[in-house]
This record gives C-alpha cells, structure tokens and sequence, in this order.
C-alpha cells in the first residue's frame, strides 16, 4: 500500500491549489432483319428463328460483298493498265511518292487527300520491304464507296487528328471501301484519326455521320485473311451504316489503344458495334463508346466461320490491365452467338449501361464467363432485371468492387441464376468480401461472402426480395493503434488509424467505442453475433464509457480512470463520390483492442489547515468556511485521520467522541465532513479508527471538507487549541 502521512495546525491557513437533324438519303438497302426481345426469358424455338433470320441476312451481306468486290477488282485491273506496277507510283497530280518519303516512323508517307491515299497503300504493296510502313495524313479525307484503301503489309497510318469524312450520299452497305486488310497476318494500326464528324458538314449542311456497316476496318467480308486492327485515339461519329467494326474470321482482332470514342446512333444500316470474336482493350487505355442502335441484337455478334480451324469459336473479350471501358448500348444483348469469355484484367474498369428500356442480357442462348481479377472494377446496369439466355458464370478474384443495378420500375435483380466463384481469401474465411444492399426499409444491408466458396446469385439469397441494386466490393482492412499517456493529472488515451485499405476509398465515417467490458462473446469477433453486439452497443450498454461517430482518423479520451478498457474501431468508405455509391460504403468489421489505463502517482491537495469559530454553544456546522480537496490520480484514493495529537499549551478543551447533557467539562465532538455528506470522525487525541472517505478522481465539481460537530462548555472564556492530525492517502482498498 502507498501511504502519504501529513501532520497539520489548525488555526494556519494554507491550502495547495445528345440531338441532332438530318436530311434525307437515297440509298439502296441490304440489312439483317431483327427479332425485337419483348420478354426476359427465352423459348428455344424463338431463339432458332432468330439465328436462322440472322445467317440469312448475313447471307445477304455477303452476296452483296461479292457482288461489290468484282466491280472494284475490274476497276483495279484498268487502273493498272493505265499507270503501270511500277512500285514508284505517281499520284493524279505527279508527284512521286518515294522520292523524299520513305515510309520510316521518322520520315513517313504524306497524303492529304483520298487518290494520294489509295497510292501510297499501292506503293507500300509493290514495296519490296516487309514494314513497318508509316502514313502521315496531312488533311481530312473525303471518300466514297468507291474509295478502297488497301492494306497489304504492316503499317500505321497517323491521322493527326484529321477526319475521314465518308460521303452522306455514299452506300451504308459497301463492303469494299475503306481501309480493307487483304493479307492475312498483318497488323495494322489507324492512329490520330477521326471517322465521321458531329461538326463537320457536307455541301448540304449535314454533318458527316454516314458510313457502312461493313465497318472503318478490317476485310469485309472475306473470312480467310487473319489480321490484327489496332485503334489508338480513334474518334468515331455515325448515324447511318454505324458499325464500327466487322470480321468474319475467329482468328482477327481488334485491338484499342489509347483514348477512343465511338458514337452510333439508330438510323439505315446501323447494327453492331463489332462482329468478330476477339477483341482486347488494351493496358492502360480509356475507351468510350455510345452505341444506341436499333437493327440486330448483339453489341458484340461472333459471326462467320473463317479461321474455326485454329480457334475454339469463342468470343472474347478482355480489358486489360489499368483499361478503362465505358459503354452504353441499346441492343437487345451484350453478345450474341457464341460462348464468351470475358476478362476484366487487374485494376480494370468496366462499366456498362443498359440503355432503350430493355435489360441486361449477357448473351441471347450461349454460356457466359466472367473472370474479373485483382482491384477490378465492374459495373453493370440494367433497365429490368439482369438476364442471360444461356448460363453465366462470375469467377472473381479480389476486385475492387462489382455493381448490379436495375434501373427501372420493377422489383428484382437477377431473372436468372448465376454462379459467383470467390477465387481469392482463405476458405470460409469472412470479412474480406461482403455484398451490400438496402433492405425493405432502405437500410444499408451487408451479406459476407466467405473467401474460396462458391455461391448463387439470385435475389431469394438477399433478405430482400423487392432488391434493386447490390454491390460486392473489398471489405475495408484497418490498421491502427492506441497510445495512452498517464501522469499527474493526465489519465489520456488517443485511438489512431494510421491507414486504410483500399486507400483510394473515400472516407465515410469511422466508430469508435470505449468500454470497461467486452461487447461481444462467443468463439470469435467475426462471428455475425459478435458483431452485431458491438454494433448495438450504445451509452446505456454496461461498461461502454464512450462512443463516437465522425470522419476523424483519431479520436482522444482525457480523464480515464485507471484500468482495464476495450477499444473498438470500425471504418467505413466508399469507392468513388457517386451519391448512389455512398449509399453503398463498404464497412470494415468491427476491430478490438485491449488496453491498459496504470495508475498515475498519487497527488493531492489537502487543505492542511481549517479556522473555525464557536460563539455560542451546541451543534456547527461550518460549510461556509469549506476548503477544496482536489485529487490528481486516475483512481478513488482513501482519505482518512489515523492519529490526532493535542499540542495545546494550556489545554482547555478535550475532543470527546460524544456530547453529555451532564457533563461540565469544555468539551468538543469534531469530525471532519465533505460536501458529498462523508465524513470523518468524532476525532480523538490518538490513535482514531474511522472509515475513510473516498476521493474520486476527475470530479467536475471538486469535493470540499469543513469541520462539523458540536461544543459544549464555556464560551466566555478563550480556549486556544492545537490539534495535530495524521492524514493517510492510500489507493481506494488497499490494505496494510
């Protein structure tokens, strides 16, 4: 036990203190005929229409590919006659395109108008090299039907920001204009280049949104040639003929670099965005499209046959690494006649938006794979519940986050089934993953997913069955600590998260709760039980001392008394400042810590010394001339007299420990009292036994003392007194 011993003199006072208008063309048609989607689920035979519908009119595109590929082989062979092979090929207006340009990245071909186009890609066709050619373009192009850019060798063609501006009157169904790939095993890069114009405008006053469906590159539609078509800071602007890309082959691809756009809009021959099977958005690039067509039913359609030697004829699509793809789309499905397999790389972000008030359908009858990796981003939005005519399969490995969304006026989430694959995480292992949705009362929900297990998704596996929008996303992983700081008059703790993961989350709240008790019991915090007892542990649950919500990543608390408490901390953050994605902060579990608050030193200020005066007889009661005793520890002390001693020099008066009415003697009954109502006492010359009185610490209002009793005898007379007392301070319950 600590004791603190003070002898003190009465009688010596001391005290320690988008819109736009179009003209009308005359065109000859060829299209695919459509089958309008008008329900969510499919019936098998309305899907073998469908195709059978599709093969024909695609039949149709191909006669009509035919058809326009001998007219301009014809005209190629005159166009031979009359200038010759020769590999030093003279534009219309003479000029010899090798003489100062020799095809190099740092020296490259210039052309500035369609012919001067056509003839330098003959050049480079005569050319006894392999490439890689470069073509500079040195002003917009104004081309037709008739104009064919031919490819035959590796080359990367520079637009620099210049349009090609198809004709508005031309065909939105010629196959053979354009850049057409005629080798098979090339690559070939349009960079810097525009095709169409949203500004630009004809004789007319249109602007230049036609083009054809047969795509602004690739081979038509010959399907044995195998190429590669890299589009890098492409823009792409149509009305009519809006499809941007097509290959028969399984083999090809089209590859995006850079910043892209690409806006279509419904009008004449309008379809797809691409047909082909393999497309990859490539690392680091950013790519929009706007593709609000109305003709045929996929916005990815794997079409044609060539190449199926040397691939499994799947569709896929992948969006590489740190890409970024932005998409919104009006057709009836994602993809359309083949199984896909579609990658969103490590810190991908997809995002696609189901447009013309129909749902999300991942493909019209063929399996579906979804591979999202590390810190991904994905997001699916949906007007009607999300729907696949064939099965569909997430495999996720620690994404960032997935977003559902069905944006319009019906109840429900998922039509189908889907199979969810948690790749990532320790089995059956919880708090890294969890879904989060509004319940019926629209408050926020969350469902873990346990790491390395395979669940549904479906809405009965949500407690809501009316659910509209669910986000799966990385649980948040806290790392913080407590400093305490005990000493004389100081009892202090500071709660402080040093960091959170994912950092680039934005902060939504942090809670903090403090508490003499454990919130939770049972085998594990994780547990759901264990924390949703922390969760509701407010102000009146037993032990809990404080709590606070705020955004701040520290949190201070003074004047604790010393002992055992338990910290606990949970973190919430959203992925972006979307308001509808604040609706949906990802929480970290609640987190516990427990701490140690030592005993400060014992220090307080005793008033060592009290006046009083008695006039008259009987019982006083001097509060007025009280005295505050100020305890500087963290902890209840014990304040108690042990020993009085008279120092008197002519004692007159005894300290007795009652009042007689017989007794004649100048006798005082004395105790020491506090304003809470303890008190010590009577006091004897002595050795005195009493219950001591109890100092607490951080009072608000300090506990003072004043002396109380009673006096009997002469009060004509002056007594002078010394009294000594011993004060004990010792740590409340200690023992000898």
């Amino acid at each position: 036990m600590i004791k603190f011993l003070f002898f003190i003199g009465f009688f010596t006072f001391l005290f320690v203190p988008l819109t736009n208008n179009y003209a009308d063309d005359v065109y000859f048609e060829v299209i695919k005929n459509d089958v309008s989607i008008g329900n969510e689920s499919y019936y098998e035979s309305e899907l073998e229409n469908d195709e059978e519908i599709i093969q024909q009119s695609d039949s149709e595109k191909e006669y009509s590919y035919e058809v326009e590929n001998k007219e301009n082989f014809e005209r190629e062979e005159r166009l031979k006659e009359e200038t010759g092979s020769s590999a030093f090929l003279q534009n219309e207006e003479g000029i010899n395109l090798r003489g100062d340009h020799l095809g190099t990245e740092a020296n490259p071909f210039l052309a500035g108008t369609a012919s001067e186009l056509r003839n330098v890609l003959n050049t480079i066709r005569t050319d006894p090299g392999t490439g890689i050619y470069y073509v500079r373009l040195t002003n917009n192009i104004f081309y037709n039907a008739s104009d064919v850019f031919d490819i035959h060798k590796n080359v990367v063609i520079d637009g620099q920001g210049f349009h090609m501006l198809y004709a508005n009157n031309a065909s939105t169904i010629a196959s053979n204009t354009g850049f057409r790939i005629r080798t098979s095993g090339i690559e070939a890069t349009l960079r810097n280049m525009n095709f169409g114009s949203d500004t630009l405008t004809d004789a007319s006053g249109r602007v230049y949104d036609n083009n054809t469906y047969y795509g602004i590159i690739g081979s038509a539609g010959t399907t044995g040639i195998i190429f590669t078509a890299i589009l890098e800071n492409v823009n792409y602007h149509a009305r009519t003929g809006a499809q941007p890309f097509l290959t028969w082959n399984q083999q090809s691809r089209f590859v995006f670099k850079g910043e892209n756009t690409f806006t279509s809009r419904a009008g004449t021959s309008s379809q797809e965005f691409m047909e082909g099977y393999n497309v990859i958005f490539a690392e680091g690039s950013k790519t929009t499209i706007d593709h609000q067509t109305e003709l045929h039913t996929g916005f990815f359609f794997a079409y044609g046959t060539g190449g199926s030697a040397g691939s499994d004829g799947r569709l896929r699509i992948t969006v590489e690494e740190n890409a970024e793809v932005h998409i919104i789309s009006s057709k009836q499905n994602f993809t359309f006649g083949a199984d896909v397999i579609f990658t969103i790389a490590d810190s991908a972000k997809f995002f696609y938006q189901q447009a013309a008030n129909r749902p999300l359908i991942f493909s019209n009858a063929r399996s579906t794979t979804i591979n999202i990796e590390k810190n991904a981003q994905a997001t699916f939005l949906s007007h009607g519940r999300i729907n696949s005519g064939g099965n569909v399969t997430f495999n996720v490995n620690e994404p960032d986050f997935i977003r559902f969304q069905n944006t319009g006026n019906t109840n429900g989430l998922f039509a189908r089934n889907m199979a969810f694959n948690r790749l990532d995480g320790i089995l059956g292992e919880v708090g890294d993953y969890q879904f989060y949705y509004l319940n019926q009362a629209q408050n926020l929900q969350r469902r873990e997913v346990p790491g390395r297990v395979s669940q549904t998704l479906a809405d009965n596996q949500f407690s809501h069955t009316a659910l509209r929008q669910a986000v799966y996303q990385k649980g948040i992983q806290v790392t913080w600590d407590n400093v305490v700081d005990v000493g004389i008059g100081k009892s202090e703790l500071l709660t402080k998260i040093d960091s959170y993961e994912p950092a680039r989350r934005i902060l939504t709240k942090v809670d903090y709760k403090l508490s003499t008790e454990r919130l939770w019991s049972g085998d594990s915090i994780t547990s759901d039980s264990a924390q949703a007892a922390i969760d509701q542990a407010t102000l009146d649950t037993s032990g809990v001392v404080a709590a606070e919500k705020s955004t701040n990543l520290s949190w201070h608390n003074g004047q604790l008394r010393a002992g055992t408490y338990y910290v606990y901390v949970q973190v919430a953050a959203a992925v972006n400042d979307d308001p509808q994605m604040q609706l949906f902060a990802s929480e970290s579990l609640w987190e516990e810590k427990q701490i140690t608050i030592d005993r400060s030193p014992i220090h307080v200020e005793v008033p060592l010394q009290k006046l009083f005066d008695i006039r008259e007889s009987g019982t006083f009661y001097k509060i007025e001339h009280s005295q505050p005793i100020i305890s500087h520890s963290n902890f209840p002390i014990d304040f108690s007299v042990t020993y009085v001693a008279n120092y008197s020099a002519n004692p007159t008066i005894a300290l007795v420990d009652h009042i007689t009415e017989a007794n004649e003697e100048d006798h005082l009954l004395l105790n020491i009292g506090a304003t809470d109502g303890q008190k010590l006492g009577p006091l004897v010359i002595g050795e005195n036994k009493l219950d001591a009185m109890v100092l607490q610490p951080f009072l608000t209002d300090p506990l003072e003392l004043f002396l109380k009793g009673e006096f009997s005898g002469s009060i004509f007379k002056k007594h002078e007194v010394d009294f000594r007392l011993t004060y004990t301070l010792s740590a409340k319950g200690d023992e000898d």
